[in-house]
C-alpha cells in the first residue's frame, strides 16, 4: 500500500470498517516512513460525527493504543458524537482530552453501572463544557444539566433525572427544542420552559397527565402555533384544544380514538388554521364526510392525508358536496396525499378550488407513539 498515492490510500481507507482503520493505524503508526498513519487520521478528521456503540467502546478500552490514537486524531474535530452505553470506567479514559468543536452529544450509561456519583458528572461537563444539543439516557441528576446553560436542543425522553421535581430551566435562555417523558412533568419545571425566549418545540409523552399539562402550557404561552399528536389527543379534552385559538398547524399520528365529529367541532374553534395532517388515520367514512370537514374551516389551505384507505366506495356518485364547500373559498385548497396509483380520485378530485398533490410525507410530520409535539413562534431570536 505504501507505493499507492493518497488519494488510492484514502479510498482503501474509507472501504475499511472502524476496527480494520484502527488495526491498521496501529500497525503502522511506528514505521516513520508510512504514510498511512496521518492518511487515517485525515480520513478521522473529515468525518464529523462518530457513533460508539458498547462493542466498540469495550473494543477500544482493550485496545488502549488504538483508543488513543482515535481520541487523539478526532478530539479537535468532532462535531456530534453519539456513546452508547459507555462505561464509567470508560468514560474515565476521555478525560486527558478536549473537544473544543463538539456540539452535539447523546449519552447513555451501560445499565450494569452503579449509580451515577458526582465525580461522573463532573468529568461529562468537564469534557464536553460547550454543547448546544444533549440526548441523555440513563439516570442523572438535575444539576448535570444546569452546567450547559448553552443548550438549543435537550432530549430527556430516556433520562431518569433526580430530582426531577426541582429542576427548573430559567437558565436556558437560548434553548429551542426540548423533549421530556412523564417523570418531568411538574408545574414548575413547565412553568419555566414554556416561558423561554427561543423556545420552538415542546415535546412530551404525558399519558394521563397530558390534559393537565397542555392546559399549564397554554396558560403560560397560549401562542401555540402548531401542535402534533401521535396516538395521544384522545387524552385531552375538547375545552383544552378548544383554547389553542392562535394555532396554524395540526397534525394527527395514528389517533383511532378521534372521531370526525370532535375534529370538525375543534376546527371551528381554531380560526387560524392553515394545515391539517392526518396520518394512518381512517377518521372518515366516506367523501362526504371529508368536505363536511373542510368546510368547518375557512382558513384551511393544505390538507395531508397519508395512509388513508380512498377505495371506491368512500367516493361520493356526484360532485355537490365538494363543489358546494370548494366554491365558498376565496382560495384554492391543497391535497397531498400518497394515493399515487387511485383512479377514482384522479375522476373525483377535480375542481378549479382544488390542487391536488401526490407524493411523500414530509418528515417532520412523524413523532414517536404517545407523544405531543407543542410548536411556538419563537419569542425572541438567538444572536
Amino acid at each position: 500500500m505504501e507505493s499507492l498515492s493518497d488519494d488510492c490510500q484514502l479510498l482503501i481507507i474509507g472501504s475499511l470498517g472502524l476496527k480494520g482503520q484502527l488495526k491498521l493505524w496501529e500497525a503502522t503508526a511506528s514505521i516513520a516512513s508510512s504514510r498511512l498513519p496521518s492518511n487515517i487520521i485525515y480520513h478521522w478528521q473529515h468525518k464529523p460525527s462518530w457513533i460508539l456503540d458498547n462493542k466498540m467502546l469495550a473494543y477500544l478500552e482493550e485496545h488502549p493504543k488504538q483508543l488513543e490514537g482515535l481520541l487523539s486524531g478526532i478530539s479537535g474535530t468532532v462535531q456530534q458524537l453519539e456513546l452508547q452505553y459507555i462505561k464509567s470506567y470508560e468514560l474515565q479514559r476521555w478525560i486527558m482530552y478536549s473537544f473544543p468543536k463538539l456540539r452535539e452529544l447523546s449519552f447513555s450509561l451501560d445499565d450494569g453501572c452503579e449509580a451515577i456519583e458526582e465525580l461522573v458528572h463532573e468529568v461529562l461537563v468537564d469534557i464536553f463544557p460547550d454543547l448546544t444539543s444533549l440526548q441523555l439516557s440513563g439516570k442523572f441528576y438535575s444539576k448535570i444539566i444546569q452546567k450547559w446553560p448553552e443548550l438549543r436542543r435537550l432530549d430527556l425522553s430516556d433520562c431518569d433525572c433526580e430530582p426531577a421535581a426541582e429542576l427548573s430551566m430559567c437558565n436556558f435562555l437560548k434553548l429551542e427544542e426540548i423533549t421530556v417523558q412523564t417523570d418531568f412533568l411538574f408545574q414548575k419545571f413547565i412553568d419555566s420552559t414554556v416561558v423561554l425566549p427561543n423556545l420552538r418545540t415542546f415535546c412530551f409523552y404525558g399519558e394521563d397527565k397530558t390534559d393537565q399539562v397542555l392546559n399549564w402550557i397554554i396558560d403560560k404561552r397560549a401562542e401555540i402555533s402548531r401542535i402534533s399528536f401521535n396516538d395521544s389527543i384522545w387524552y385531552c379534552g375538547a375545552g383544552t384544544l378548544e383554547k389553542m385559538k392562535h394555532l396554524r398547524q395540526l397534525t394527527l399520528v395514528e389517533d383511532e380514538g378521534f372521531e370526525a365529529y370532535q375534529l370538525k367541532a375543534l376546527l371551528k374553534c381554531v380560526p387560524q388554521l392553515r394545515q391539517l395532517d392526518l396520518v394512518n388515520l381512517q377518521i372518515w367514512g366516506s367523501e362526504s364526510e371529508l368536505w363536511q370537514t373542510v368546510s368547518q374551516c375557512n382558513s384551511l389551505q393544505v390538507l395531508n392525508i397519508y395512509g388513508m384507505q380512498l377505495d371506491e366506495s368512500f367516493f361520493d356518485i356526484g360532485r355537490y358536496h365538494m363543489r358546494s364547500v370548494l366554491s365558498k373559498r376565496s382560495t384554492p385548497l391543497q391535497l397531498l396525499c400518497d394515493n399515487m396509483n387511485n383512479p377514482q380520485m384522479d375522476k373525483s378530485f377535480k375542481h378549479t378550488n382544488l390542487i391536488v398533490k401526490k407524493g411523500p410525507l414530509c418528515d417532520n410530520i412523524y413523532i414517536d407513539v404517545g407523544y405531543i409535539k407543542v410548536e411556538f413562534d419563537p419569542l425572541v431570536t438567538v444572536q
